[in-house]
């Protein structure tokens, strides 16, 4: 028997499971994918990395603002001057560092998807494609639409969840042998991020880029074939000015970052002992994920 099982490993989850290890509970987070990170994500592009999920942190919150002032005396963390005097903080190893450091010491299982949670006389089962789990707490800390699928599938509908609309694009990272340009980030209409990682910060001794795709274009991407989408994609970045390209990799994120919101900090349900966290509460993103979380953390005993 589990004290508090975590469903999704980004930063909230991961923050959250930090706050709840240190109350000495025992914690289980269960990731769907095959690694830690949500969209704290990190990838290898030939000898080098490339952020292509969250590029950098730039703190609202006061509780933001400490978790990146620890992490930057751990050496975690550094900062870069993205205008002048606006700060913003990278990893150089990667941003998916950041949930793996907090999540040290935690147990957790990567590639299983939760489907079903079944609430026994005074625990809950968690189901995924590969086992079951068992726990007297379950927070759920993906998306709100992923976290609506498995309450929906659970039989579960007292729980109102917040209305978050997501952003859906295409990310690409690739390497090239010459520079675009001079600039760290750089935009164009259809492709309105463009990072250098090398100069952003990250240990590349190769340049190594990652490009966004506008929402508009990722519609126009997402309905064709694979092959006609290659195509496109390496005949735009050709325009854009990149040359010898390799190592090139395509991601789709269906929940790419929430939009503008104000919603309440969390959901906890005492006495099921169910919650909810991330970046679809508080004011979303980053900050919304670390509030969302430590506000959680004080409810749960």
């Amino acid at each position: 028997m589990i004290d508090v099982i975590i469903i999704g490993s980004g930063i909230s989850g991961c923050f959250l499971a930090k706050k709840l290890h240190e109350k000495n509970l025992n914690v289980l987070i269960i990731e769907k994918s095959k690694s830690l990170g949500g969209r704290f994500s990190t990838k290898p592009v030939g000898s080098g990395l490339a952020d292509y999920g969250c590029q950098y942190i730039s703190p609202k919150s006061e509780i933001l603002k400490q978790l990146m002032e620890n992490l930057f005396r751990k050496k975690l963390v550094t900062y870069i001057e993205i205008e002048k005097n606006k700060k913003v903080y990278i990893c150089p190893y990667g941003l998916n560092k950041i949930p793996f450091y907090l999540s040290l010491g935690i147990s957790s299982v990567t590639n299983q998807k939760v489907y079903q949670l079944v609430r026994k006389t005074n625990h809950w089962e968690i189901k995924t494609n590969l086992q079951s789990f068992h726990s007297k707490t379950v927070i759920l800390s993906c998306p709100a639409i992923q976290s609506q699928e498995i309450l929906d599938k659970s039989d579960i509908n007292h729980i109102k969840l917040p209305n978050t609309s997501y952003n859906s694009f295409y990310s690409l990272t690739f390497s090239v042998s010459k520079k675009l340009n001079d600039k760290i980030f750089y935009f164009k209409r259809d492709y309105p991020w463009i990072c250098n990682n090398k100069d952003k910060g990250l240990l590349n001794n190769d340049l190594i880029y990652t490009v966004n795709a506008s929402e508009k274009k990722s519609q126009e991407l997402f309905i064709m074939k694979n092959n006609d989408r290659k195509k496109i994609i390496f005949s735009d970045m050709n325009d854009i000015g990149f040359s010898n390209i390799n190592n090139m990799n395509i991601h789709f994120w269906k929940f790419g970052f929430a939009n503008e919101q104000n919603n309440a900090n969390y959901i906890y349900d005492k006495k099921f002992k169910l919650g909810l966290c991330g970046d679809s509460f508080s004011i979303g993103r980053v900050d919304g994920s670390v509030i969302s979380a430590n506000e959680l953390s004080k409810k749960i005993k």
